[in-house]
Parts: structure tokens; C-alpha cells; sequence
């Protein structure tokens, strides 16, 4: 583990990152957590093990979670309809009432990744919310037959957490967190940025590929996408998160589900 340490310093210096925030997670407990490196660039401030980072797809893998729960107390079926759930998209004329739970999660139901504008990631406007979200997939939110290939979407895992909050009868974010996060005792973790730890995020940049120099990046609303890209959390959370999902831990799931989890769908 020291080598480790060691290691991470050598590598943020070498690819000149501003700081890396690191954990690992061994035999049933945190073995290493630690930091290198500048939450903000402009003021200095060293970077620690308690500031928030916004993970991304591995927002996903939450979400996902939360769908497979909700199966196993018979909420649901994998095979249920997205319309189902959604009755809004019943009769969408791109056909994506009919693209099943099962080929969301497996990213196999043909849904366009980010809809015909996806300058939200550029930060262009705004990520799109709940009835821009449902307007996106209505017309144009299929380019492929379901469960005829892998097609990477975030709006399908847009649709996967609009699916949680009407079966649960939840907000997305609070049922993550009663279900999820609570339950781990994960407490950096959460469901979209939290206006109240505004001071807590690390300061996200450009890369070299686009400038000279690295540019702050300003910290958003993710909106009806953030069950596909709007978590916050530590590396010491990500890693207990994961853990939690080893077969014969007893939490979150159950390891058949878990077993589901890692079934192979696409080459």
C-alpha cells in the first residue's frame, strides 16, 4: 500500500492532473484512503480524502441497484414495458414505449445515447428535465431494434430512474438514498449536486486537449439524467458502495440478483 501511494503521486505528477483522490477496499474493510494534489487550482486548497467528486456513469450502476430491488419486491418485472411504468410513451411514435426494463439496463434497447441536441454536456444549456426528457425519446429517442445491439445510452438510464420514482412512489434521490446509500452509511454520497456542500466539490477542469491550460469547470444540475450521470461521492464511498455488491455480503441485493448483475448480454 505505501508503493501505492507512491505510485498515485508519481502519476498525478507525471500526467499533470490538479489531484486524485484514492481508496481501496480489501478483505471487508478500507484498507487505504488518501488524497494528492488541489481541490481548486486558483486558491490552492489541498485536495482530501472528504471532498466530493461527481462520478458519472457509475451513477448508473446505482441505478441499476435500485431496479433490481425494486424486483425483488415485486414491483417490477424486467420485462415490463417502459410504458408500463410510463404511460406518456405508450403511444410515442419512436417506438419507445415498447423497450423492456431488461434492455435499458443491458443498454440494448436501441435508445439514442443523448437525443438529437446533447450540448447539455458541454454545458450549452441546461440538462434536460422530466417532460424534456419524455419529449426527447417521444419522436426521436430510437435509432435501433431493441435487443438487436449494444447502443451506450444515457437517456435510457434517464427513463431507468423515472421508472424508480413512479414504482416506488419516491423522488429518485430519496429513494436512492433511504435504499442505497443510508443504508451503507455512505454519507458523501448523493444523488445530484447538493447546494448545501457547495463548498465541498473539488473543482473540475478541461483537459490539455482542448487548451493550454486547464479551465474550471462550473458544477450543474443534471436534472431527469442524473440517475445516468449525477451522483457525487468519495473514493472511500465508491469503494464500500462496491463492496456491498460482492456475492454473500447480504446487502442491497441478494446474490442471485447480484449474479444477474454480471451476466454477460453483449460482446
Amino acid at each position: 500500500l505505501p508503493y501505492v501511494e507512491s505510485w498515485i503521486a508519481y502519476r498525478a505528477w507525471k500526467l499533470r492532473v490538479p489531484g486524485v483522490q484514492y481508496a481501496v477496499w480489501f478483505g471487508g474493510r478500507v484498507r487505504l484512503s488518501g488524497a494528492v494534489g488541489s481541490a481548486d487550482l486558483a486558491s490552492g486548497t489541498p485536495l482530501t480524502t472528504g471532498h466530493l467528486f461527481r462520478i458519472a456513469s457509475h451513477s448508473k450502476t446505482i441505478t441499476a441497484t435500485a431496479i433490481l430491488q425494486l424486483m425483488e419486491a415485486g414491483r417490477l418485472r424486467l420485462d415490463d414495458t417502459v410504458a408500463t411504468h410510463v404511460p406518456e410513451l405508450i403511444d410515442a411514435s419512436s417506438g419507445i414505449g415498447r423497450v423492456r426494463l431488461r434492455e435499458l439496463l443491458e443498454h440494448g434497447g436501441g435508445v439514442l445515447r443523448d437525443g438529437l441536441d446533447g450540448d447539455h454536456w458541454q454545458h450549452a444549456q441546461a440538462f434536460p428535465d422530466e417532460g424534456e426528457l419524455l419529449a426527447m425519446v417521444r419522436d426521436d429517442g430510437v435509432k435501433a431494434e431493441p435487443n438487436s445491439r449494444f447502443d451506450y445510452s444515457n437517456l435510457g438510464y434517464g427513463l431507468l430512474g423515472l421508472v424508480v420514482s413512479r414504482v416506488s412512489g419516491q423522488p429518485f434521490a430519496d429513494y436512492t438514498h433511504e435504499h442505497i446509500t443510508a443504508p451503507l452509511g455512505l454519507d458523501h454520497t448523493h444523488a445530484e449536486l447538493d447546494p448545501r456542500r457547495a463548498g465541498d466539490y473539488a473543482t473540475g477542469y478541461s483537459g490539455f486537449h482542448t487548451s493550454l491550460e486547464r479551465r474550471p469547470l462550473a458544477h450543474v444540475d443534471t436534472g431527469a439524467l442524473a440517475p445516468a450521470t449525477g451522483f457525487a461521492s468519495t473514493a472511500e464511498d465508491v469503494v464500500r458502495y462496491l463492496a456491498a455488491h460482492r456475492l454473500g455480503s447480504g446487502e442491497l441485493l441478494t446474490d442471485a440478483s447480484k449474479r444477474l448483475q454480471r451476466r454477460r448480454a453483449w460482446t
